[in-house]
């Protein structure tokens, strides 16, 4: 009886403080209010976000823990159901996401209720999980001080990545023109659509655009909001795959491993704080997501293939090769090779109710891959007769496709975009280099952080240590697929931003290799090697901090600079990303379909796209094209309503021809609307004006002496390299005088004037300037013209 007065005692004593720290509150921000007011605060932004962020944590964790429990049966380890059950979960989530898409049903409604749906599936599971996760952090021994150092330096870690993504600019350029830019199509539209261009990002594996999709369609807010949306989404990823796969996969490899440290690992490879490989919304980092948990099925599938850990092996190898085409080029061919090797060994040992099963086994597998790959293979085949388009364009009835196209795809695409070796014994050999030089020699674009090598070597460092530790057949077996994608990788496409697919595999061969280190060799190997992790950390400690972000400079700045600008009372600012194309949206119908000419970052616009840059696109090519009605025609079947132009720069990947057919098209014959900060916005006409058109062309240049050359476009269409680059097209006729330029000017109505030659001043006075055209190839830097006969509204 005497337990409640003493309660009350005890109340009335907390209250007066209480109420005084109330109070306190509630003064302290009534004098902050005049400076900063509560409702402009940033904080309530990142907080919605990060709470729909952890919505759709949840969602993914119920759908992959279902999934994991009730259709693969599988009971496993905390830090295994979540590695796994994510990596299941996020799959289904985006799988699902695709196909609300080919329903059309992306809009508001799907925002709020799809993941709340999911999160269904785990109602009855959360108290249990809570319960079970707060015994884990009771158990085990009590951290010491190392320990806690560990930890701490990992947090931080942690803090800083977070900190660099609170800024859109932050996003990857990649990001900008591939990712979210189909996501922003697709949410304009409402669904999947085809794009009939054949812009080939929108036929590669691309399954994270999917979890993007969900993020453009937050309904409120701004693009701020849905980039960073988008940009916490991948944090969540990056954080559930460090801290839960990588420890559940170095606990498999070293029992008793320390599940509360080991994750830690992941940061002694520092390229990963460095802008491209960090994190700014890409698809690496969730391919990273797939390898532990690719890993860890593996394993407990190998002993007898069981029917249930090969299909969920199935299921993230599917997932891998939909994610990214790097991606799955080093996480699925390795497995698919380990999976083969088993099962023909299991085969051989003339059982015939093994093999039986074993038939039945990857029988279902083959079934459920090909099926869950059908976004990519079979949405390719039906929108453009390829299942890989545009690869194999030659074997497959491709569309859209022409020779020019084919010509395209192999001698300006696939020999200059791709960073490969030579097909060749040396190419080989240089290949087999990068297995132990790809951390020391960066693999990067020159202007981020130089021959610097940034990636980290550790592991290199430490494999030769394998050989002295007991304990180690797992190691190993995960070593040679690291190499092996290493491999694959530098042979395929090498920059260093792909490799942070496998990094939690590496990381785990670190961790388990310093833990084995430590429990079983001398004092003396200890204390090296805890010299050579301190170096590692010493020479790339300031790698966070250099301003080599492609589209910010210094995300960091970026970041202290938006939050600064509340205090300024510049408050909208703060939401400013993207400006010019934001502001663009301001003068295009809610229903236009827009032709971004020669630009591969669109986003803000909030509308349909149709890309023309020549090699990321074989529908339009406009050298190919006999009349501007042709080209007329064209952009009509693909619904083209409006035309957008980036003032006067021209990359020079067209021919020559299709420049001037494109500008021919756009300056004479299209509406102008607006210039807005340099983006040329027209009006596709519905019918074409009368405007007449001479298919000739004055060339001026300056190699062996200035001079001019008359030619039909049918003669410009050299490309700038591959084997049809020389030699270049005989004119119909050549001066070196002025006077024969004059009397060209009534035939022609195009003009080039080579970048190093003097421009006959006559071209000037009947041709507008429309484009300077960089050099590329064997063809150089041009001033491109069109004839000026005001038969079109102008600028």
């Amino acid at each position: 009886m005497s337990e409640l007065p003493n309660r009350i005692v005890v109340f009335t004593r907390s209250l007066f403080p209480a109420l005084l720290a109330i109070t306190g509150a509630i003064v302290l921000l009534g004098f902050s209010e005049p400076w900063y007011p509560i409702s402009q605060w940033l904080l309530w932004h990142y907080l919605g976000i990060i709470a729909l962020t952890l919505v759709l944590g949840v969602a993914c964790l119920s759908l992959g823990d279902f999934l994991l429990r009730r259709v693969f049966r599988l009971a496993l380890p905390t830090h295994e159901r979540v590695a796994i059950g994510f990596a299941l979960g996020l799959t289904g989530f985006e799988l699902g996401m695709f196909l609300l898409g080919v329903v059309q049903a992306y809009g508001r409604t799907t925002f709020v209720v799809y993941p709340l749906l999911l999160c269904l599936f785990g109602v009855s599971r959360w108290r249990l999980v809570l319960r079970h996760a707060r015994r884990v952090l009771r158990v085990g021994p009590k951290l010491g001080a190392a320990q806690i150092l560990f930890i701490l330096f990992g947090v931080g870690a942690l803090a800083l990545i977070y900190f660099s993504i609170l800024t859109p600019y932050n996003v990857q350029f990649d990001a900008r023109w591939k990712h979210l830019a189909l996501a922003e199509d697709y949410v304009a539209h409402g669904g999947l659509r085809r794009m009939p261009e054949g812009w080939v990002f929108s036929t590669r594996p691309h399954l994270t655009s999917y979890l993007y999709v969900w993020a453009m369609l937050l309904p409120v807010g701004t693009l701020f909001h849905r980039m960073e949306l988008a940009a916490h989404l991948e944090y969540l990823v990056f954080a559930i795959t460090t801290l839960f796969a990588l420890p559940a996969l170095v606990r498999r490899l070293v029992p008793r491993a320390d599940t509360r440290v080991v994750w830690v690992a992941r940061f002694l490879f520092p390229g990963v704080m460095l802008y491209d490989s960090s994190l700014s919304a890409g698809a690496d980092h969730f391919g990273a997501l797939i390898a532990p948990a690719l890993g860890l099925a593996l394993i407990h599938a190998w002993r007898s293939l069981e029917r249930p850990w090969v299909l969920l092996v199935t299921v993230l190898l599917a997932a891998a090769a939909m994610v990214k085409e790097t991606v799955a080029i080093m996480l699925v061919p390795i497995p698919l090779l380990a999976l083969a090797v088993r099962a023909l060994t299991l085969y051989c040992s003339n059982q015939a109710s093994l093999r039986q099963r074993l038939f039945g086994t990857f029988s279902w597998a083959f079934g459920l891959g090909l099926l869950l790959t059908t976004p990519f293979w079979l949405k390719n085949w039906l929108w453009h007769g390829n299942p890989v388009y545009p690869s194999l364009g030659s074997v497959f009835p491709s569309r859209p496709w022409s020779p020019l196209a084919a010509y395209r795809f192999a001698n300006e695409y696939s020999e200059v975009q791709m960073w490969a070796p030579t097909r060749t014994l040396r190419g080989f050999a240089a290949s087999v280099q990068a297995l132990f030089a790809y951390s020391f020699l960066p693999n990067d674009w020159s202007k981020y952080h130089g021959a610097r090598p940034v990636f980290g070597s550790l592991l290199t460092v430490l494999l030769p240590i394998i050989l002295w530790l007991r304990g180690t057949r797992r190691l190993w077996l995960l070593v040679a697929w690291i190499h092996g994608a290493i491999f694959t990788w530098y042979w395929v496409h090498h920059q260093d931003r792909y490799l942070q697919a496998i990094l939690p595999l590496m990381a785990a061969v670190t961790a388990a290799v310093l833990i084995l280190i430590f429990r079983q060799l001398q004092t003396v190997v200890r204390a090296s090697v805890g010299v050579l992790v301190v170096v590692q950390l010493a020479t790339a400690a300031d790698v966070y901090f250099l301003a080599t972000h492609a589209m910010a400079g210094s995300a960091i700045k970026r970041v202290v600079d938006n939050l600064g600008y509340g205090h300024a009372g510049n408050y909208a600012e703060r939401f400013t990303i993207e400006p010019r194309m934001t502001a663009l949206a301001n003068y295009l119908p809610s229903d236009a379909r827009v032709l971004f000419h020669e630009m591969q970052s669109h986003l803000g616009t909030g509308r349909e796209a149709v890309r023309d840059a020549p090699l990321w696109q074989y529908g339009l090519n406009y050298c190919k094209a006999k009349s501007p009605a042709e080209i007329h025609g064209w952009l009509m079947d693909m619904g083209v309503t409006h035309i957008v132009v980036n003032g006067t720069k021209s990359s020079g990947s067209d021919r020559l021809a299709g420049e001037f057919m494109f500008f021919d098209f756009v300056y004479r014959r299209a509406r102008f609307t607006k210039d807005v900060d340099g983006l040329l916005l027209f009006e596709n006409p519905k019918t074409l004006p009368e405007v007449p058109f001479r298919d000739r062309a004055i060339i001026v240049s300056c190699e062996g002496g200035q001079h001019a050359e008359l030619h039909p476009l049918a003669s410009l269409v050299q490309p700038a390299l591959g084997p049809l680059s020389q030699p270049r097209a005989m004119p119909l006729a050549t001066t070196r005088d002025e006077t024969g330029v004059q009397s060209w000017l009534e035939l022609a109505d195009f003009a080039a004037v080579d970048a190093d030659c003097a421009t006959p001043p006559d071209i000037e006075r009947v041709m507008r300037k429309v484009a300077e055209r960089a050099k590329r190839g064997v063809l150089p830097a041009y001033t491109l013209y069109v004839r000026n006969d005001g038969s079109a509204e102008s600028r």
